[in-house]
């Protein structure tokens, strides 16, 4: 079990502090002013829109699914077990912050303004994003799917994902209720993809664990 030696101690709290942020960043400041997100955590942010069910629970059924596949196709045990990780922990945070912050925060909304929120939201959503990929972390859904892409395509996985979270949020256009609003909420959507992408960035966080994905795949 080699790949557990390389998942140091702080690995862990890094990850668990940036998974934490990100959920204050969805639970409290996204979900209630119902702006969809891109990635995995997007879609299950539209099932819960059409359906009310939670976010949590697709977040955890569509993960296992998806890592069933990674593990069949043979991506590293590193990768696998750092995975896992992140999306149990995620999961049990997201039913937290859907049970106790996000009525708390929809009640007693730290700014009213849907756009302020939507910044505020991305700052602590992309820097939790940030600290979890600075320890070689995953949270799951479009990570699985640009590593699985990038073993069998010469992609970028940051492009993988851009590409997977601007076409989650525009779909959430066309699929979710039409409103006076839609269009905002959309717009809005795809204002928060750069701000978290850059968040994430500005540590070289995806360098990183595209530099991991290299050294993973090299050592197949």
């Amino acid at each position: 079990m080699t790949y557990l030696k390389s998942f140091y101690i702080k690995d862990f709290f890094t990850i668990i502090a940036g998974l934490a942020l990100f959920t204050i960043g969805v639970t409290g400041f996204i979900l209630p002013n119902k702006i969809v997100t891109g990635g995995l955590s997007g879609v299950a942010i539209i099932i819960k829109y059409v359906s009310d069910f939670e976010v949590w629970k697709t977040n955890l059924i569509a993960n296992a699914f998806l890592l069933i596949i990674a593990f069949y196709k043979a991506i590293s045990k590193e990768f696998v077990f750092r995975a896992l990780f992140g999306i149990g922990m995620l999961s049990l945070m997201f039913m937290f912050g859907e049970n106790y912050l996000q009525p708390y925060f929809t009640e007693n909304p730290w700014v009213s303004d849907s756009f302020l929120s939507v910044l505020v939201g991305g700052v602590f959503a992309g820097t939790g994003l940030g600290l979890v990929y600075s320890a070689n972390g995953s949270t799951g859904g479009a990570d699985i799917i640009g590593f699985l892409v990038t073993k069998y395509y010469r992609i970028s996985l940051a492009r993988i994902m851009l590409i997977v979270d601007v076409l989650v949020v525009i779909s959430s256009y066309f699929i979710l209720e039409k409103t006076e609003d839609s269009l905002e909420k959309t717009i809005l959507g795809l204002v928060l993809l750069p701000l978290m992408w850059q968040m994430v960035e500005n540590g070289n966080e995806r360098s990183a664990t595209i530099s991991a994905t290299i050294h993973i795949f090299k050592a197949l």
